[in-house]
């Protein structure tokens, strides 16, 4: 009668690993503390200083439910890179000075009001500013890009995306330095596309992309031209090897110093996959041993 306890235990231990082999997370960025209608955009104060190209830099991250976001502030011109957080709520005023706002003036899901906003990117295509064209391949072009580095074994999911009220409306209507999209016709196919990658624990990029159009104007039709304004769900379960993930920028308006369109974007609620540490793994085996053991002693009784 004792045969029964060896396929027990393995049915148990693999119950039990199943069921503990990942659980969904999600940042909010509600954990991080900001006054109403307000931002931080760096520099950390843990951050390291480092030569920038117009003077010193401070290279850094904030952390918000595990993971940790890269920031990068030039001193000399108090500006910035990677990503900060907000809540800014202004869908109406265009220009650089709105920088930090989402074009939803709020953060996704009722009640939430943080989310992060990016800055940054590498031109495809070299030019008088950029003398070399991005490379994915490039470790040194992806660390120079905003990206956020995962918690330890976790699997990236997807996160909501959307533009920010600065992208918008210098799209929607042309600026200075940007044209309208699909120009005066509203026939020119124009788009700004964000792509994602991935680096491994290695440091290794993954190979693979994940695109998502933030506007597109290639459609033949023009009814179906579209800038997103909401929050979408962008997929990024086929980077989910990734324990960075890194984020670029392109957009059909280009000139002599590459990109015109304002490089900005807004994300909120990523979601990822958390594996349990090994550890924990061993105890919740050791506790389907101990039942199975117990079981044992009864039947033997």
């Amino acid at each position: 009668m004792k045969r029964w306890l060896p396929s027990l235990l393995f049915a148990m231990c693999l119950l039990t690993a199943s069921g503990m082999s990942a659980r969904g997370e999600t940042i909010t960025f509600e954990d991080l503390p900001l006054a109403s209608n307000s931002y931080w955009n760096g520099p950390d104060p843990a951050g390291v200083v480092v030569d920038g190209p117009y003077g010193p830099e401070i290279h850094g991250t904030f952390q918000s439910g595990g993971a940790s976001f890269v920031n990068r502030y030039d001193e000399t011109f108090a500006s910035w890179s990677g990503f900060a957080y907000s809540n800014t709520t202004d869908t109406t005023t265009p220009g650089f000075e709105n920088q930090f706002s989402a074009i939803t003036g709020t953060g996704h899901g009722p009640g939430a009001d943080n989310y992060a906003v990016a800055f940054g990117y590498m031109d495809l295509v070299a030019n008088s500013i950029q003398p070399a064209p991005f490379d994915p391949h490039n470790v040194e072009h992806l660390m120079s890009l905003p990206y956020f580095e995962l918690p330890l074994g976790a699997l990236i999911e997807g996160l909501r995306i959307t533009n920010t009220t600065y992208a918008v409306l210098s799209m929607q209507f042309g600026d200075s330095f940007s044209k309208k999209f699909g120009g005066v016709s509203g026939n020119d196919a124009d788009f700004f596309k964000l792509t994602a990658y991935g680096t491994d624990e290695l440091d290794q990029p993954l190979g693979t992309s994940v695109d998502f159009y933030l506007a597109d104007f290639r459609f033949a039709n023009n009814a179906l031209d579209y800038i997103v304004t909401d929050w979408e769900f962008m997929d990024l379960s086929s980077l989910s090897g990734a324990r960075r993930v890194h984020f670029n920028l392109s957009s059909s308006d280009v000139g002599t110093y590459g990109m015109n369109t304002p490089a900005y974007f807004a994300i909120d609620d990523v979601q990822f996959a958390a594996v349990p540490e090994p550890s924990s793994l061993v105890i919740a085996l050791g506790g389907s041993l101990g039942v199975a053991l117990l079981l044992r002693r009864r039947r033997a009784s």
